[in-house]
């Protein structure tokens, strides 16, 4: 039971002290009564035989003692603690007093700056009277303090905005690499269109031949000919003629329908080609004996594009020496329709000099 005295009285002082004395010095002293307590419990005591009678009641007396000095010491650890996490909010409290001293100080430093700049540079009156006023600094002080803010939607905007100029310029380079695909169509566009044209002006050719036929069969209706073998033969051109213009727009069509399907395959293939280096892009970087996997991918596709490029220069030779058959049918037939029209035109001038000769004999 003393002892349990001592203990409560020396936790009464430790608190006692603790709100009268720096934190520190209540920290020591607690400390030290722990140690004081320590040694007191530790302290050999002088052995009295004890009675017979009163082993029991003493034993039972010393048990309570001993749970009466574990709490004490308890409660005096939780004191400690508490005072050691008060002393820690102490600490923090007065740095951020002296770094709101600080901010104040550059703020009355700031304020001397201006009134100094004021009175070299001669600001106006009402500036003056506004700047006098604690209504327009505390607007400044929350202007200055919201400039963090501002910053940093500034540069949420920024990466927004640089990630729409990344996909734009993402989505312009895809659209630049496929547009070399793109411009060889359209030179075989192009190629297919010319020969269309050379058909055409080959046509146009035949149809004004035609024509001077027609007109030469009309001159020669006043002649008793055989005309049914001059209509079958014009008959038989017209049904050429019409027949080489269904082939015509049938091959037409079929360029058109292939170039569709070639430009279809091509995205196709692409496409496939993107999404396969994707995957296997993501596996190798989770596995790396699958880049064996994705070498052979990439080099399967390069030899399957020269293989292509290879197909379409074969051909775009092919297609060049048909043209040039063509070109050199084309001049044949014109060096023969340009014979036939001679002929033709020497024809003529004779049948008008026999007509002259028949009218110069008729009249005289």
């Amino acid at each position: 039971m003393l002892v349990h005295t001592r203990l409560a009285c020396a936790a009464m002082s430790v608190h006692c002290k603790f709100w009268k004395r720096p934190f520190r010095a209540n920290l020591d002293h607690s400390e030290v009564v722990l140690r004081n307590l320590h040694y007191r419990n530790a302290k050999p005591k002088p052995s009295v035989p004890p009675k017979p009678v009163d082993l029991v009641r003493k034993g039972a007396e010393k048990a309570e003692e001993s749970k009466e000095i574990t709490e004490t010491t308890s409660q005096l650890n939780a004191i400690i603690e508490e005072v050691q996490a008060v002393r820690t909010a102490i600490e923090m409290r007065a740095d951020e007093l002296a770094q709101k001293r600080r901010e104040n100080n550059d703020c009355a430093n700031c304020l001397e700056e201006l009134r100094s700049q004021e009175s070299n540079s001669g600001i106006d009156a009402c500036i003056k009277q506004l700047l006098l006023e604690p209504k327009t600094v505390n607007t400044l002080h929350k202007y200055i303090e919201e400039s963090e803010g501002r910053m940093e939607s500034l540069q949420n905007r920024w990466i927004s905005v640089k990630s729409e100029k990344d996909d734009e310029l993402r989505r312009a380079r895809n659209e630049y690499d496929s547009m070399g695909q793109e411009k060889e169509l359209q030179r075989e566009t192009a190629e297919v269109l010319r020969l269309a044209d050379a058909i055409e002006s080959d046509l146009y050719v035949k149809h004004e031949h035609l024509s001077k036929l027609k007109r030469e069969v009309e001159r020669m209706e006043q002649v008793q000919l055989n005309r049914s073998a001059y209509t079958r033969r014009i008959f038989e051109i017209v049904a050429n003629i019409r027949k080489q213009q269904e082939e015509i727009d049938k091959v037409l069509s079929e360029n058109r329908y292939i170039q569709k399907e070639l430009k279809s395959l091509g995205g196709k293939l692409d496409r496939t080609f993107t999404v396969v280096e994707e995957k296997l892009y993501r596996d190798v970087q989770r596995d790396t004996s699958m880049q064996k996997a994705y070498r052979l991918l990439v080099k399967i596709h390069e030899e399957c594009s020269w293989v292509v490029s290879a197909t379409e220069a074969c051909g775009r030779i092919n297609r060049e020496i048909d043209e040039l058959n063509d070109q050199i049918a084309i001049q044949q037939q014109k060096r023969l329709d340009e014979a036939l029209e001679k002929v033709l035109n020497d024809c003529m001038e004779v049948k008008q000099e026999n007509d002259a000769l028949m009218n110069t004999l008729g009249t005289t």
